[in-house]
């Protein structure tokens, strides 16, 4: 294939050394692919034989630690979530405060009744009289002379006409207690939605981690059949290689969902 001397001599990849253009030797690259695979097979045998199997029981008695099931129903959780909630508890005090407000509005059309009650006594000592013609004279001994009394009373006081001003303070007050219900009822849509949201979220974390355990145990069941194949020299290192990664993958994939299970039913 290249018996002038003269030219310059190629090297293994069928490359001149000197840049000119020659034929291939092809039992020289044959030789130089094949000592290539050889290496690239080596170096995939080691790291399949260094890269351990997945233990998918302990990473599920893992997962089963850490993410314990749902242990409240929707209908538990909703009325612990009303009970329980500070925006609820200000809106129902308000409501309180503007019911009040409404009754001392609507107080300002009944008469105003009001009471009284007085005592009181009095004593005297005199030590003059008169004498039979009329004249003050001077006693020896003084005389005394007590009085007592007693006045009570009762006061009704009605307002005629104001103008209307408490007609719109009934008015205002009503609206204020109107919107203070509104704003309740709303505060309790809101919490209900949020809890109900967040527990079927909680669910579907729960049946995703459900879903990567069995991919999981799918990629365990995969590895033992290519470790008997590897074994039986019917499988290539480069399968059974893929096979672990592909594991350890999918034992990432249901940590991760494990997690996140965990952060939504601490939310």
């Amino acid at each position: 294939l290249h018996a002038d001397p003269r030219r310059p001599r190629a090297n293994r990849f069928g490359r001149c050394r000197g840049g000119c253009p020659r034929r291939h030797d092809g039992g020289a690259l044959i030789r130089a692919v094949g000592k290539l695979v050889r290496r690239r097979s080596f170096a995939l045998l080691l790291a399949a034989l260094l890269l351990p199997s997945v233990d998918v029981a302990s990473a599920q008695e893992a997962g089963a630690l850490s993410i314990p099931g749902p242990i409240l129903t929707l209908v538990d959780a909703l009325r612990l979530a009303v009970r329980h909630s500070p925006g609820i508890a200000r809106a129902r005090n308000a409501l309180g405060t503007t019911a009040a407000e409404r009754r001392a509005a609507r107080a300002a059309f009944l008469p105003a009744v009001s009471a009284s009650t007085s005592f009181d006594v009095t004593r005297v000592r005199r030590f003059t009289t008169t004498d039979v013609f009329g004249d003050p004279a001077e006693r020896a001994q003084a005389i005394e002379a007590t009085t007592r009394g007693a006045q009570q009373g009762v006061f009704v006081e009605l307002t005629l006409f104001d103008g209307g001003r408490a007609l719109a303070g009934v008015r205002v007050t009503s609206a204020r207690h109107a919107a203070t219900r509104a704003a309740l009822d709303t505060a309790r849509s809101v919490v209900r939605a949020d809890v109900t949201r967040a527990y079927f979220d909680l669910l579907e974390r729960h049946r995703a981690v459900d879903v990567e355990r069995a991919i999981l145990e799918e990629r365990r069941r995969d590895v033992e059949t290519t470790e008997r194949l590897f074994q039986r020299a019917a499988a290539d290192p480069i399968d059974l290689l893929d096979v672990r990664i592909g594991a350890r993958r999918q034992l990432a994939a249901v940590e991760a969902a494990e997690e996140a299970g965990v952060a939504a039913r601490l939310q």
